[in-house]
Parts: structure tokens; sequence; C-alpha cells
């Protein structure tokens, strides 16, 4: 019988999980580099997680509960927090597009819609596992921008 996971260890090391795919994103994650950056051996990993799959869907998690302690504190001293928070990822990603010659109404249009589809697709991640479908969607919308700044005037 093998032995359980140390549950105290396992929140270590997803907290430095998460810091990981903070510093080098999810695209292409591989446990070796994870473990070698952290410290420990694959087979650690894998106890503690099941496989790579377990761990970035772990991850995630833990990186949106880590976000919704952030927001609760921020919230509590700022109300609109939310909208202050939705409204800046907005904006910049909307001053993308206005840099890149697109019209300021249809930059606004599309990084709303842009924000919509990223926070959509990260809910579904953790609440499916789907990473490959989702990936592809992801692209799908990326390249869907890109058409749009290759149009722009």
């Amino acid at each position: 019988m093998g032995r359980h996971p140390d549950l105290e260890r396992r929140a270590e090391l997803l907290d430095e999980v998460v810091g990981y795919l903070g510093r080098n994103g999810v695209a292409g994650v591989s446990l070796r580099p994870v473990a070698r950056e952290l410290g420990v051996s694959v087979n650690a990993l894998v106890h503690h997680f099941g496989s790579k799959d377990e761990l970035v869907v772990a991850a995630l998690r833990r990186a949106a509960e880590i976000q919704r302690g952030v927001e609760g504190r921020w919230r509590r001293q700022v109300p609109h927090v939310r909208a202050e928070q939705i409204s800046f990822w907005r904006e910049d990603i909307a001053g993308g597009l206005i840099a890149e010659g697109i019209k300021p109404e249809d930059a606004e249009r599309e990084a709303s819609l842009v924000k919509a589809t990223f926070t959509g697709l990260v809910l579904d991640l953790l609440a499916t596992g789907h990473r490959k479908r989702l990936t592809d969607a992801l692209e799908c919308a990326l390249s869907r921008l890109d058409d749009l700044r290759q149009t722009a005037p």
C-alpha cells in the first residue's frame, strides 16, 4: 500500500507551482522543469498530484482561490473593485488594439469580448479540465484578433 500524500506539503508545493506557472505560463508545461525549479523529484509531484494535468488543474484552482482572497480584501476596502478590475484589464486590451490601429469604438467592443472569452475559458478549464479543447478555442479567439489587427487601416 502506497503512502498517503502529506496535505501540508501538497499545499506548499501547490503554491510554488502557482508561482512557477505565473512566471512560465501553462502552455507546454512539463513535470521535469517544474520539479527541477521546485527542488523536488518528478515522483514527488506525481505522488502529491497524480499527473501533470491534475497538477495544472489544481494550480489553476489554487490561483483562482488566491485571486478570490485578494479580491475579497480589495472589496472590503473599495466596494466597486470588481468593476475596476475588469475595467483595468479591458482598458489595457483596448489600448493595445488602438495602438495597433483599431478604431476606439471597435477596440472597446473587442476588448470586452476578449476579457469575457478569457474569463469563460478559465472557468471552463477549472470546471472540466479539457485543456486541449479550450486551448484550441483560445487560439481561435487570438487568431480572430490577429485578423482584426491586419485589417486595421
